[in-house]
């Protein structure tokens, strides 16, 4: 049985001068996969674009770079295993409104699991 579970992202902003850099963490899968993918989207998008990851690793922590201030953006990650991959987990989104300012959009509830028998 492969059992992939997808935790809650945690988001912690980075303010920058010009642009932010905004860290993200999730909770470890049980049994860890081969590896975590991380997709960003403009909160304006609504679509992820599946294809293109800006984080394809085995940590569970990744930094999104060069993020334009006053933006809002949103991340989902995907464990994989192989050429499977789970489904999202829940999504997180941020803003850096400028020096002291973040704003957080509230969680989805979290733990997605794809159970395979």
């Amino acid at each position: 049985m492969l059992r992939i579970i997808i935790a809650i992202l945690t988001v912690f902003l980075m303010v920058g001068m010009a642009s932010a850099d905004i860290q993200l963490a999730w909770d470890e899968n049980d049994p860890v996969p081969d590896g975590y993918r991380l997709f960003q989207r403009l909160a304006a998008d609504a679509n992820y674009d599946y294809t293109a990851p800006i984080y394809e690793d085995t940590e569970i922590t990744a930094t999104a770079t060069g993020l334009t201030q006053d933006v809002m953006y949103c991340w989902v990650v995907r464990a994989f295993v192989g050429s499977n991959e789970s489904g999202d987990s829940n999504e997180v989104c941020a803003a850096d409104e400028g020096p002291g300012v973040t704003i957080i959009v509230p969680l989805r509830p979290g733990n997605l699991r794809v159970v395979r028998e």
